[in-house]
């Protein structure tokens, strides 16, 4: 197939309406990877299907014309190619392959992956899905399983995207493209990536459920943990994923350390980076054992003990909880600053911002 010929879109004589779309789609991107951390989670494309055709010009007759020029092998063989939702981006990430607007192509890209992400949820959920037992299976999979060691489905959806899209890059520059390269090499690869993560986890997942029918109680330790760890993985991800600094939890932490406000700013902006997600979970974990998130951190007088019993040495296991703050805040570019502060201020500053972070989200 040739992509000029196959792809009848108006072309935007304005590059600034691409950009409209591209700010557009990262808002909605960022969104429902955001909302991937939730348990049972299915995406719905309605609105966005509707918000897209209308600034991409891309109508119906143009997907029905997309669609009748793609093999039949492949037409009447995969559901996937009567779905209009898909469609739609693909023809749209075409055009902006053709054009080398790659930021474009790749958010399109991840907006597949969600959607077809939506797809694999509804498919293997179709009519109820147990937040419980969602949350226990996913702390059950294999370690060496994809959700586990991306640290959840959002960054596995990120992780599969980014790889499938380096591998394709140069498939998607090509002026000429087989049906086999669009459809088995861009589109089939990337979703029976997704749905083998998926099924594996499906099969986790109902094997728990058939003991939790027949009464297997888990304990409140477990339904503990559980909770636990979809609250640092929604934390981490909006805090070192998408780079969100709490500017008030940031003021309050600043005024009760009392340490110096460009420090304080330099190192809430190093610790907001994906390079720091897991350590921060693994601190978020630590509190929690100290003392229950959800069941703390909404009051205030409750939270500063939380505080006050890292201060004083607070113990996890083998871990002190300020000692791993302090060793974490240690691996910050700008360590060589943080050396001049005493310890006790910066494990109060972080300590600080992170229960306030936590709070800000979660009550």
């Amino acid at each position: 197939m040739i992509i000029s010929e196959l792809i009848q879109v108006p072309e935007f004589t304005e590059s600034k309406k691409h950009t409209e779309i591209y700010r557009y789609l990262s808002r909605v991107v960022g969104n429902e990877l955001s909302k991937l951390t939730k348990s049972c989670y299915k995406p719905s494309f309605v609105l966005y299907h509707a918000d897209l055709k209308k600034m991409t010009g891309i109508t119906d007759d143009v997907i029905k014309e997309f669609r009748s020029k793609i093999d039949k092998k492949y037409r009447n063989g995969f559901q996937i190619f009567n779905d209009k939702y898909t469609l739609l981006i693909v023809i749209y990430m075409l055009r902006c392959a053709k054009e080398k607007r790659w930021e474009l192509v790749k958010v399109l890209y991840m907006l597949l992956a969600i959607k077809f992400q939506s797809s694999l949820v509804y498919r293997a959920f179709p009519k109820y899905c147990n937040e419980e037992v969602w949350n226990i299976a996913l702390d059950r999979v294999s370690a060496r399983h994809l959700y586990r060691t991306e640290g959840g489905i959002s960054n596995a959806v990120v992780y599969l995207t980014n790889v499938e899209f380096k591998k394709n890059k140069k498939i998607l520059s090509k002026p000429v493209m087989t049906d086999d390269e669009l459809v088995q090499g861009i589109v089939m690869s990337l979703r029976h990536r997704l749905a083998q993560s998926m099924r594996s986890f499906t099969i986790v997942y109902y094997n728990i459920e058939k003991d939790y029918k027949k009464g297997g109680v888990i304990d409140d330790e477990e339904k503990e943990e559980s909770g636990a760890r979809l609250i640092a993985e929604k934390i981490t991800m909006i805090m070192c994923i998408y780079n969100t600094i709490d500017k008030t939890a940031l003021r309050k932490s600043i005024v009760d350390s009392g340490i110096r406000k460009d420090l304080g700013i330099s190192i809430i902006t190093h610790i907001s980076d994906p390079e720091h997600k897991e350590d921060v979970k693994f601190i978020i974990l630590l509190l929690n054992r100290l003392y229950p998130l959800v069941d703390n951190m909404c009051i205030e007088t409750r939270r500063n003990k939380v505080v006050r019993k890292v201060l004083q040495g607070g113990k996890v296991r083998d871990y002190v909880v300020k000692d791993e703050i302090v060793k974490m805040l240690m691996t910050l570019e700008n360590k060589h600053q943080l050396k001049t502060v005493p310890e006790k201020q910066l494990v109060l500053f972080f300590t600080n911002y992170l229960t306030l972070y936590i709070r800000h989200r979660i009550c």
